[in-house]
């Protein structure tokens, strides 16, 4: 278990977490990509202070998603390791996910989050 490794060892990083105000979840869509880049400049300073264990807590159902942390880490030296909670296109794992989730994700948002295309860069 990953709270079992010597404090110091490892960091978590997941952009749900600039989403809390006051302890409350407040999600909002428009402040997705400003706690993208937060997300990710903490992690950077995760790998740059050589913490043993850097975890990236998202989503980052799509490559586009998980290549800046990836790119980050193989910089770094770091061995990667990517874990996938499941086939996300079964309708009852959505369903499943759906019900699990810690923030009331619907099943409808997984699909839309399933179908989000790379931003284009002009």
């Amino acid at each position: 278990m990953i709270r079992e490794l010597p404090v110091g060892s490892y960091r978590i990083h997941g952009t749900d977490r600039y989403f809390y105000q006051n302890g409350q979840y407040r999600f909002d869509p428009d402040l997705l990509p400003q706690n993208h880049k937060l997300n990710q400049q903490a992690f950077f300073e995760s790998l740059r202070k050589e913490i043993p264990l850097v975890i990236c807590d998202n989503t980052n159902l799509h490559a586009w998603q998980r290549k800046p942390y990836v790119e980050m880490a193989v910089k770094h030296g770091y061995d990667i390791e990517l874990v996938k909670i499941g086939l996300l296109y079964d309708d009852a794992l959505q369903a499943l996910y759906a019900s699990r989730n810690s923030h009331g994700v619907s099943r409808d948002v997984i699909i839309e989050m399933l179908e989000t295309k790379a931003p284009s860069i002009e």
